[in-house]
């Protein structure tokens, strides 16, 4: 049930007395549908038809991309799409509350239900620019053309007060040296280092924890010293010390590189440095 027919139905199930959830279970649609309409009269409820079909007209256009990412990948979210039609088309205008808008209208129409998020809370500390980074390492699986699996490994650095990010991909698990590289890739990529960097407790930087003082790799502790930025290191899982680039590279694996296909190593990390520099 669909458009006007299901719009007149949970009015009338309102004016019996039905609740949300029941009038959803009723209808078997979702309830985020019935709060849509249940407390919409019939002049809004025509004015939300003229914006639907104004909607509908710009995003015309991507609809068959649209359907192929739905239909292939039914718990796709708004956001990844967004990113996907702005990835393919350079010149795409609709903004991100068109496109959400949009798709949960079509999904709508073809009775695929929305994927549920869960929100995470990260409390985090407000520092001055220039002063603090995160980095955190990350590692997930994508398809090939050839439908073969491809493990990428990830590096993610974050300033902590500006918000800017950059991240690089490797096919190979982290050591002491490539770990090292993508530091200068970044601090090249950002123009300068900060004073001081967060990381977890890896085994690419630290050999042990003695009695409370932390050991680094000899090569991590030649680096740190001659680069000359201090290190704050914390749990693996801390979201109120880096909470924010754990959610970088949390976005990367569950977003950028889902439902991507693998081309070349080289072709990820150029398709990686245009998602930072999309607005």
């Amino acid at each position: 049930m669909t458009g006007t027919k299901m719009f007149a139905k949970i009015k009338e199930l309102k004016a019996l007395g039905y609740k949300k959830l029941r009038a959803a279970s009723e209808l078997d649609i979702d309830v985020k549908t019935v709060r849509k309409y249940w407390d919409m009269n019939d002049v809004e409820y025509a004015e939300y038809l003229k914006s639907t079909k104004y909607r509908s007209k710009i995003m015309e256009p991507y609809r068959g991309q649209i359907l192929d990412l739905i239909s292939t990948h039914a718990d796709i979210t708004s956001a990844l799409i967004y990113d996907r039609l702005r990835e393919n088309d350079r010149a795409f205008k609709p903004s991100y509350r068109f496109v959400r808008l949009y798709v949960s209208n079509l999904r709508e129409t073809l009775g695929i239900p929305t994927p549920k998020r869960i929100r995470q809370y990260t409390e985090c500390e407000e520092l001055p620019l220039g002063f603090q980074a995160q980095v955190d390492l990350g590692q997930t699986t994508i398809k090939d053309v050839y439908g073969k699996n491809v493990k990428v490994y990830i590096f993610a650095m974050l300033m902590s007060a500006s918000r800017q990010k950059y991240i690089f991909f490797q096919l190979k698990p982290f050591t002491a040296q490539t770990f090292i590289k993508a530091h200068d890739k970044a601090f090249s990529y950002f123009g300068g280092r900060t004073t001081e960097i967060v990381y977890d407790q890896d085994r690419v930087m630290v050999v042990s924890e003695n009695a409370g003082d932390i050991i680094f790799t000899e090569t991590f502790e030649s680096y740190k010293n001659y680069t000359g930025f201090s290190v704050h290191l914390c749990r693996g899982y801390d979201p109120e010390s880096k909470g924010k680039i754990e959610a970088v590279v949390k976005y990367v694996k569950n977003n950028f590189l889902k439902y991507r296909l693998f081309h070349g190593i080289s072709t990820l990390n150029s398709q990686g440095l245009l998602l930072l520099t999309r607005p």
